[in-house]
Parts: C-alpha cells; sequence; structure tokens
C-alpha cells in the first residue's frame, strides 16, 4: 500500500509540491523502478494513440522529470536506455 500512495498523484501536483513527491520516489528503490515502469507504460500508450504532441510531452516530461543527471534512473543500467529508447520512439512519431 506504501507504493500506490507514493506513486499516486492525486491533485496533479506542479512545481515544488512535484518536485518533493519525486524526491520521495527517488528515495524509494522500489518505487524508482515501479515509476521507471509506468512511464515505461505511459509512453508505449502515447505511440498507440498516434499523437504527436502528446508523444513529444510525454517524451519530454520524462527527460526533465526522470532522466536528468543525479536522478537514480540516470545511472540506471537497464531502466535509463528503455526509457530512452521509448523516448527516441516518441520523438521520431512527434516528427512526422
Amino acid at each position: 500500500m506504501h507504493l500506490v500512495q507514493l506513486l499516486t498523484d492525486p491533485d496533479r501536483e506542479l512545481g515544488v509540491a512535484r518536485r518533493r513527491r519525486y524526491a520521495e520516489i527517488w528515495a524509494d528503490r522500489d518505487a524508482t523502478l515501479l515509476k521507471a515502469c509506468d512511464r515505461l507504460s505511459n509512453l508505449a500508450d502515447a505511440l498507440l494513440q498516434y499523437d504527436p504532441g502528446f508523444c513529444a510531452r510525454w517524451a519530454w516530461r520524462t527527460r526533465s522529470e526522470m532522466l536528468q543527471p543525479g536522478l537514480p534512473l540516470h545511472a540506471d543500467p537497464v531502466a535509463r536506455p528503455l526509457l530512452e529508447e521509448a523516448i527516441r520512439r516518441c520523438e521520431a512519431m512527434a516528427d512526422l
């Protein structure tokens, strides 16, 4: 139940509140990995909707929220390449 509460964003937090929530997620290894899986699923859904703007937004959000230097997923040898490939696909579709 702890992971569900940690990963649920009920009020679409922005700014400081969102950064605080992500700091809590990054402090928990299980939550970090689950967040990576959730984002991979979101990127795949964005591709399936074939909406270039939607895809571009998810790619940007993933880069800015999850793959910046200093964040746990930036250095993860498994999650980072998977996320980067999904981002690349979304960006390629958004360029169409």
